[in-house]
């Protein structure tokens, strides 16, 4: 060790050479360097999504979220299987094994949605906009905010949280922003009593109540 030392240190011209020429290809890898703050990559998903008017989370996931996993688990192709079940809303998220082919990928689409069509009879009546997209992500989620005491019900908050989201939207960068608070609700219960008298079914109060609700052409 003591030899390689004194070799070294009778070369000076030797070191300030290596030292050199360590110092111009550091700099030359530097300015050849690829950098991004946001590395490009892509994920291949299935998802399925549906709606039940009503239904608590505990009802969508026991009616209608398990049986979507258990009609597609089984199929080839499938790396992992996630699902989020909430008031009235579910949607399950597949993702596609690595290294798939996009035939492959749009094989495994068709098959997910001939068995979601294959228990389509299983599911609620009442089950609304069930459908099959194949996804290809090529941007992900940066953050993740929860705001405490938030209450869904309040106007003031409501309108707090369309600001926050609108101001997040207008950042350099951020394609999507997510609301993942419930839509406001309006429960209407009716009179046994006063339908039973007058004769008319809860369907037909329904459809009375849908069609003041529904949007029509008002011209140019």
């Amino acid at each position: 060790m003591n030899r390689l030392i004194q070799f070294f240190i009778e070369r000076t011209f030797l070191v300030n050479l290596i030292s050199a020429a360590v110092m111009i290809l550091g700099a030359i890898s530097l300015v050849n360097m690829k950098t991004d703050l946001v590395p490009q990559w892509k994920i291949n998903q299935i998802s399925i999504s549906t709606t039940l008017e009503g239904a608590s989370p505990d009802q969508m996931e026991n009616f209608i979220t398990f049986p979507l996993e258990e009609a597609v688990q089984n199929l080839a192709g499938i790396d992992e299987i996630s699902s989020t079940s909430n008031e009235g809303t579910t949607n399950v998220t597949i993702k596609v094994k690595q290294g798939m082919s996009d035939p492959e990928i749009s094989d495994l689409y068709e098959e997910v949605k001939a068995a979601v069509e294959g228990i389509r009879s299983e599911l609620p009546q009442d089950v609304e906009d069930l459908r099959v997209v194949n996804r290809k992500l090529t941007s992900f989620w940066f953050t993740s905010l929860s705001a405490i005491n938030f209450d869904k019900y309040n106007p003031k908050h409501r309108k707090w949280l369309k600001r926050l989201s609108d101001a997040f939207k207008k950042v350099p960068g951020i394609v999507k922003v997510e609301d993942r608070s419930s839509p406001p609700e309006i429960r209407i219960k009716l009179d046994q009593e006063a339908l039973a008298r007058y004769r008319i079914s809860p369907s037909l109060v329904q459809n009375e109540i849908g069609l003041k609700f529904r949007p029509l052409p008002i011209g140019s």
